[in-house]
């Protein structure tokens, strides 16, 4: 399973070549904060916005905005970068800069990390290797010559921005520069710059304040009971000091108290919950407290947890549900039912103002520092307890580990994304220890012998995405492990000793690719086992390799090893499985499986099939009595020579002479993400007796890669739940859509890319309405002259589209305002530069070739131009046989590199 295996939220991205893009024309990138441009700023806001935007149109180089969190400091900064935007959109050019670079600094600061969000920002591709040093050499060499605005948000440090690659804004000479940065300390101001203009953000004045209090609580409240707006003028007064985010969190808990005993007794409360929270943490977490303690019980679990994350961390939906499932705090009959929980929770925390939307507002939540104070300060007892929740980050944790920290009286211990290297043996004893979370640690390889058994009580471990090769084999000791995620590491086998873990509901091993077969002894003995997922582990699983009668495919599971959780009474259903499959008779037998609810399946190089697959055949997914069919959200089918038609068929078919129905509704309705992936003899994918949009009604993600004899993809415009397609090193394709269609196709795309597809003439024949288009990215399509968009597109919400400049020059246009009105939202790419990816999603199975990717490359751009001249002169001038013998052989090469691909 791994990140977001469960509920298949994410988004697929195939990696393309590094390169340096060329500055977008754009200063205003999509991946900064949220445009408002259409709403008025929040209130208290615009006469500081004001002051703000005139001195810099009068050219001051610095700007410091400082005061307490929850003041709107960070509202301000979104404020000004929506105000620049609006202006650009309008044409008025007084306020323009070539780049407006949105960032965040954060307690946890690191060069690094806030060079690769200021390069992400200015469209440039940093290798994964690089040092600080490089990549502020390539921030400054963008930026030397340009005009641009840096927005800093959340500096708890003063920061040198030489080191970062900022140039000097101080510079009287070149274009216009300017930074403002928010703090919560005016000292930092001055650190920054002696020169630099100060600004503090006051509280908001009482009628601000009460006009914000009022906005969230109604006004027919407020007037319903001159009592009611007595106790509201003390509230925003007194406890919540008229600070806008605790006004905000405050106002949407109590917009439910309608009556004058509702408020008193919530005044109460508010009084009652004060008397926890000694000096400054009064008056911050008394008005938010309110919030928590109106949640239902469940729910506060699930908003504590939040703060496991790393401060200012957008976190992926999926993980968050992920968690909670892994903890306990959601339980239903079925996953589906269990993340339809979950997103609800999500809604709840959202709509009380305790989680604010992340980097991808769809799919991602972010924790206000201060909120998340809150919650670590809750989850300490009140701050009693402050070992009873360790959760670091960065320069914290070693600080920590150099003052040999011990574990002894934590709970909960969370050292998600640190450099942590090795795992400390004498002073981790801990009898209460039940979550240990050290994910993204990639340093880390070896968890030493004897640790688990100093940590018995541990129920949820994560160990995702660290380098760690082996299990020792003391976790047979951790009798009360529920949830165990292994995915994304270099583990090689689980130890038998695994078997032993028999309250275990949660085993991740999502591409562990070097990890072997797990014993079927292990799999018998882990009776309470819901949820697996040994997707891209190892070499994936096919039908009767242990008694040899495969056809001599091996190293991979046997697919009859999970017939014990139908089998078997005494343990229950497995009610997630991710697993990839090598063979027709392996996923036919899938198919069968009782006990199993397959949830992501991936069909890899599958053997025993000649030319036509047909997926809805009774034997596959078609059958009534299929439990694929029923439960799979996510199916990748790659790398299948031989497939040269995908036929999907409904209704009645002829079977054996006879009419057989296999089809009673769609048999895919619960598929949710379809890849197709280097299907290269795939010339057709085609429905017969059954519609897309009956078959695949909830499907939100598409991606086509490296099919490269398909013409057309027609059948995909009526999907009415997709919002991502990918379209990518397709040779053949000439159009998208090849028939003629009213308007009403895409109902719901939000993204559409078009990459590396050389024979594409169109999208489609006549102008699409696209209601929900908000970004298109186009490259390496030198043919495509034309896209279908009509009038209706300027009033839309398209908010980028990409591509190279010079296809963007050659554009033809019916309509040329549409062109107009699109500028502002064009980004220019380098011919030879990926597309830019919205912020990292799960990777597909193409991230793992980048090495064999770089070899045909190089055989392209090298051995190719060398070896055919090389050849015709040896054979045209007869030239002494090896120098044939050589060109022969770099041909060879070239070609074996091709084929890794």
């Amino acid at each position: 399973m791994g990140k977001r295996f469960l509920a298949q939220g994410s988004r697929n991205r195939l990696r393309l070549p590094a390169a340096v893009a060329l500055p977008p024309a754009n200063p205003y990138p999509p991946t900064s904060p949220r445009e408002s441009s259409s709403n008025p700023n929040p209130i208290g806001i615009q006469n500081y916005l004001d002051s703000i935007l005139r001195s810099l149109n009068d050219g001051e180089p610095m700007i410091g905005i400082w005061g307490p969190g929850g003041i709107g400091k960070t509202t301000l900064l979104q404020s000004i970068h929506n105000q620049l935007h609006a202006e650009a959109r309008s044409n008025h050019a007084s306020y323009r800069y070539d780049f407006v670079i949105w960032a965040v600094a954060s307690m946890s600061f690191k060069p690094e990390s806030l060079q690769r969000e200021i390069a992400s920002r200015l469209g440039l591709k940093l290798a994964g290797d690089a040092t600080s040093k490089s990549f502020a050499q390539a921030i400054y060499d963008c930026l030397k010559r340009r005009s641009f605005l840096l927005l800093l948000d959340d500096l708890w440090y003063a920061v040198d921005l030489s080191i970062i690659g900022i140039p000097d804004a101080r510079s009287a000479a070149g274009p216009r520069r300017a930074v403002v940065f928010t703090t919560r300390y005016k000292e930092i101001c001055a650190g920054m710059d002696r020169a630099c203009r100060i600004i503090k953000l006051e509280c908001l004045t009482e009628d601000d304040a009460f006009a914000l209090f009022d906005e969230k609580v109604g006004q027919k409240t407020l007037t319903s009971d001159p009592r009611i707006r007595k106790i509201a003028v003390e509230i925003i007064n007194d406890h919540c000091q008229r600070l806008p985010l605790a006004l905000n969190a405050t106002a949407t808990a109590l917009a439910s108290s309608k009556t004058y005993d509702d408020w008193v007794f919530a005044y109460k409360n508010l009084k009652k919950s004060s008397e926890n929270f000694p000096g400054m943490a009064k008056s911050f977490f008394t008005p938010l407290k309110l919030s928590y303690d109106n949640l239902d019980d469940e729910t506060k679990k699930c908003f504590l947890s939040c703060a496991l994350w790393p401060e200012n961390y957008s976190i992926c939906k999926d993980d968050l549900i992920e968690c909670w499932l892994g903890l306990g705090f959601i339980e239903e009959q079925d996953i589906s039912s269990s993340y339809s929980k979950g997103n609800h929770v999500i809604g709840l925390l959202s709509s009380a103002s305790l989680l604010q939307p992340g980097d991808v507002e769809q799919r991602e939540v972010r924790m206000h520092q201060t909120i998340r104070g809150l919650a670590l300060w809750i989850a300490s007892s009140y701050g009693e307890k402050k070992e009873k929740w360790m959760v670091t980050m960065d320069s914290s944790f070693k600080e920590w580990a150099r003052n040999n920290f011990n574990w002894s009286k934590a709970e909960c211990i969370s050292f998600m994304f640190n450099d942590i290297e090795s795992l400390p043996l004498q002073s981790c004893k801990c009898d209460g220890l039940t979550t240990l979370i050290l994910r993204g640690n990639t340093s880390l390889i070896r968890i030493p012998p004897g640790f688990f058994s100093r940590l018995p009580a541990l129920s949820y471990i994560d160990l995702s995405h660290t380098g760690i090769e082996e299990i020792p084999t003391d976790v047979r000791r951790l009798s009360k492990l529920k949830f165990l995620n292994l995915s994304h590491t270099k583990l090689h086998c689980l130890p038998m000793e695994v078997e032993h873990l028999k309250e275990l509901e949660y085993l991740l091993l999502y591409r562990t690719l070097n990890l072997k077969p797990i014993p079927r002894k292990v799999l018998s003995g882990l009776s309470k086992l819901r949820v697996l997922d040994i997707t891209a582990s190892g070499s994936g699983y096919d039908l009767d390799i242990r008694d040899g009668r495969n056809g001599g495919r091996g190293g991979g599971g046997d697919i009859q090893d999970f017939e014990s959780f139908g089998r078997d009474q005494s343990r229950k259903s497995l009610l997630a499985l991710g697993i990839m499959v090598v063979s027709v008779k392996a996923l036919c037998r899938l198919s069968k499986l009782s006990g199993v609810s397959t949830r992501r399946l991936w069909m890899n190089n599958l053997a025993g099939f000649e030319g036509t697959l047909d997926l809805l055949s009774p034997n596959l997914l078609g059958s009534s009595n299929s439990r694929i069919g029923k439960s799979l959200r996510e199916l990748t089918i790659m790398n299948c020579d031989r497939l040269e038609k995908l036929i999907m068929v409904g209704g009645a078919r002829e079977a054996l002479g006879k009419k057989t129905s296999c089809s009673h509704g769609p048999r895919l309705h619960g598929l949710e993400i379809l890849q197709l992936l280097e299907l290269r003899r795939l010339t057709e994918i085609s429905w017969k007796g059954v519609m897309a949009e009956e078959l695949l009604p909830n499907l939100r993600e598409l991606t086509i890669y490296k099919c490269e004899m398909l013409k057309n993809v027609t059948w995909v415009l009526k999907l009415p739940s997709l919002e991502y397609f990918q379209l990518q090193e397709c040779e053949e394709i000439e159009s998208v859509i090849a028939e003629e269609e009213d308007d009403e196709a895409f109902p719901k795309l939000r993204e559409m890319i078009l990459d590396e597809l050389p024979s594409l003439t169109k999208i489609a024949s006549h102008p699409l309405s696209f209601p929900a288009l908000e970004s298109l990215q186009v490259s390496g399509c030198p043919k495509l002259k034309k896209l279908p968009f009509g009038p209706e597109i300027k009033g839309g919400k398209l908010k980028k589209i990409q591509g190279e400049k010079m296809w963007w020059e050659c554009l033809q246009w019916d309509d040329k305002s549409i062109k107009r009105e699109l500028l502002d939202w064009f980004f220019f790419i380098s011919p030879r530069a990926p597309l830019t990816a919205l912020p990292s999603r799960r990777a597909t199975p193409a991230q793992e070739k980048g090495s064999s990717t770089s070899s045909g490359s190089f055989y392209r751009a090298v051995l190719l131009p060398i070896s055919v001249p090389l050849m015709v002169l040896s054979l045209s001038t007869v030239l002494s046989p090896s120098i044939l013998f050589l060109c022969v052989f770099l041909l060879l090469v070239g070609r074996w590199g091709l084929l890794q691909r």
